[in-house]
């Protein structure tokens, strides 16, 4: 079987149809690689080049990683690493900054894998109430859930279950931008 797909900023090509994630070498982002599959075997061409070969695996939500197609092993990675991740995650939200934290230093994974997370919880930051995000970072620090799903879904559904007896998630964080009633006399 054939099918084109985008190679994405994790350096990775996701093969809908089992759901699970293989590398290609980074500087083929954003190209359009050719997969021809068999029921062993993933080949990947660039503009007619083989140049991926992987075992099929049919882990659905996992990935198939040779370190070298990594952008950790080229100069591009250093503008764009865990750090200025977090960097980013913690200048938009504190809570965030620390969610994206626990995603890179709670994983035996490469960092790039996380990238589309970390970009889709930046969005998902951008487009949602600022309580309800804060709220639903810190629901997933409090139980280890810091994924993208996790945190939308409590996003979408405005914190619903959440208990409202932990009176800190609801009153506003301490924040440079935040006025008390004192600045209204």
């Amino acid at each position: 079987s054939y099918t084109d797909l985008k190679v994405s900023s994790n350096c990775c090509i996701y093969l809908g149809r089992d759901k699970h994630y293989y590398t290609v070498p980074c500087q083929h982002i954003a190209k359009t690689a050719h997969v021809a599959y068999t029921r062993t075997l993933v080949k990947i061409y660039i503009e007619g080049e083989l140049v991926a070969t992987h075992q099929r695996d049919y882990r659905q939500g996992k990935y198939t990683i040779v370190e070298e197609h990594l952008e950790s092993h080229s100069k591009a990675y250093r503008q764009i690493s865990a750090g200025k991740y977090i960097e980013r995650a913690s200048h938009a939200l504190k809570e965030l900054g620390d969610v994206v934290h626990h995603i890179f230093y709670n994983s035996s994974m490469p960092p790039e894998v996380h990238y589309r997370t970390c970009e889709g919880l930046l969005q998902l930051q951008r487009s949602s109430d600022p309580t309800i995000f804060r709220i639903a970072c810190q629901t997933a620090l409090k139980y280890g859930r810091c994924n993208y799903g996790f945190i939308r879904s409590l996003v979408e559904s405005k914190c619903a279950g959440v208990s409202a007896s932990q009176p800190d998630l609801f009153s506003p964080g301490e924040h440079e931008n935040i006025r008390g009633k004192e600045q209204f006399k």
